[in-house]
């Protein structure tokens, strides 16, 4: 497992796609109580997972 840890990390090209895991790209112009820094209740992933329920909780027309 060593010698193919070793190949793969020193000869399989790999390119960086995104320098963050969670986006926070929110619009405030109709709903407000999405995650941010101020109020980090969730990671600010999808709906459909483990963030969904607290945000549906918090997130309401302005």
């Amino acid at each position: 497992m060593y010698t193919i840890e070793r190949i793969v990390l020193e000869d399989v090209p790999f390119i960086v796609l995104t320098n963050r895991t969670n986006f926070f790209d929110y619009s405030t112009a109709n709903f407000v109580g999405w995650p941010s820094s101020s109020n980090p209740y969730a990671s600010g992933g999808n709906f459909d997972g483990s963030d969904g329920l607290p945000m549906s909780l918090n997130i309401h027309l302005k």
